[in-house]
């Protein structure tokens, strides 16, 4: 059995005994990233990515040998290194209003007729 959990380690549990077979910090939860999703299991390997672009971690999803918890390989998600001088742990700025809107003219159920 194969767990992600929030502080960024993937732990593998043996099966029969319940107990702790191997860890690996995936990802370190003091700069934002953490484990969300459930380990993929598949033919002698476990496949996980990573949580927490919104605090400027560069995204990944990464293979380990089932057995042994080391990794096979590391697919990054968003292209170059993260950007630094994120705006950690704060909400981008922008108005519900204005938000997505590609023109300056309001969406065709709000403008006003006549």
């Amino acid at each position: 059995m194969f767990i992600g959990r929030l502080d960024g380690k993937l732990v593998a549990l043996d099966q029969k005994t319940g107990q702790v077979a191997w860890q690996r910090q995936v990802v370190r939860w003091q700069d934002g990233g953490t484990i969300t999703a459930a380990p993929l299991y598949y033919d002698g390997t476990v496949i996980t990515g990573v949580s927490g672009g919104e605090f400027g971690i560069r995204g990944r999803v990464a293979a380990y040998d089932a057995a042994t918890g080391k990794e096979r390989w590391r697919f990054y998600t968003i292209p170059g290194r993260a950007r630094s001088g994120t705006t950690r742990g704060r909400r981008a700025r922008t108005s519900g209003s204005t938000a997505g809107r590609r023109s300056g003219r309001p969406p065709p159920s709000t403008r006003r007729s006549g």
